[in-house]
């Protein structure tokens, strides 16, 4: 699968991969400067040249956006959660490096988000 991805990101160039699985890969392509006749010709191009069996194109939806946004929020607050536990531990280490074997009076673990 990696060449019809190298295919699509020469092709289109701000396209985003937003799932992949198995051999079923999803794109989000920006509409500025995208004909819809280029995306369909780089499409069947892509069916004869990489056995493409399948594709299909449909506009975003307010709930395919609402989720996507979700995402992202969700990611962000991923990101601020291990940044936050990684200054913890860090803190932890350098305060127990003054000799003490005590050690600290919380641990920390990984938090993991179950998405629906």
């Amino acid at each position: 699968m990696h060449p019809i991805m190298e295919f699509i990101s020469s092709t289109f160039p701000t396209a985003k991969l937003r799932e992949k699985h198995h051999n079923m890969l999803q794109y989000q392509l920006p509409t500025d400067n995208l004909s819809l006749s280029r995306l369909f010709e780089a499409m069947e191009l892509a069916k004869r040249d990489f056995h493409v069996e399948d594709y299909s194109v449909s506009q975003t939806t307010l709930d395919q956006v609402f989720i996507n946004f979700a995402k992202k929020q969700t990611d962000l607050l991923d990101e601020e959660l291990e940044d936050t536990l990684q200054d913890i531990e860090e803190t932890d280490v350098n305060e127990n490096n003054d000799g003490d074997n005590t050690s600290a009076m919380y641990s920390v673990g990984k938090l993991e988000r179950h998405h629906v």
